[in-house]
């Protein structure tokens, strides 16, 4: 029977998407024994500074230089990651495979819409891409940088709570 390590990052987000995807492989390949060795992010030790910040200090990205590490020394064998997070650019001899399958790619945008937000309008994200296709459709908005996922630790305290809606899964 083959073992593979998976390396997930430590929030409660990242590991719920290592269990569905491990629910999938252990579907199609149950000879395979997956273990997962969850790894620690600059971005989850730093939960204060801007990620910007935490990205150039951790060496490029807040979000996957140790798991990168980790698979360049062969504590893993695979790593679970969200494309977002991660620099636009393969490490040497890394490849960047598809998930089984694709969730819906939307956002969701609490409170308004962007076309109802006022001249000027704060927009709460920390996601430089999401930061750069906002102000590409409004360039007037202002992004306010926040931390955390919809919901667990670090979450925003003044949230007015967790999105909800058809199709949307946090």
């Amino acid at each position: 029977m083959s073992t593979l390590v998976v390396g997930p990052l430590a929030s409660n987000l990242a590991r719920a998407q290592v269990r569905e995807f491990l629910a999938l492989l252990r579907e199609r390949f149950p000879d395979v024994v997956f273990r997962q060795r969850v790894i620690t992010e600059a971005g989850d030790q730093d939960r204060r500074s801007a990620l910007r910040d935490v990205s150039e200090r951790g060496g490029g990205s807040a979000f996957s230089v140790n798991q990168v590490n980790a698979m360049v020394s062969g504590e893993v064998d695979v790593i679970v990651h969200s494309l977002k997070d991660l620099p636009t650019a393969n490490p040497p001899g890394l490849i960047l495979l598809p998930p089984p399958t694709r969730a819906d790619v939307n956002d969701a945008l609490c409170g308004s819409t962007l076309a109802d937000l006022p001249h000027g309008g704060r927009i709460g994200t920390s996601a430089s891409r999401r930061i750069a296709q906002l102000l590409h459709v409004r360039p007037d908005l202002v992004p306010v940088e926040i931390r955390g996922s919809s919901c667990g630790a670090g979450a925003v305290p003044w949230a007015a709570g967790r999105p909800t809606g058809r199709g949307l899964r946090r």
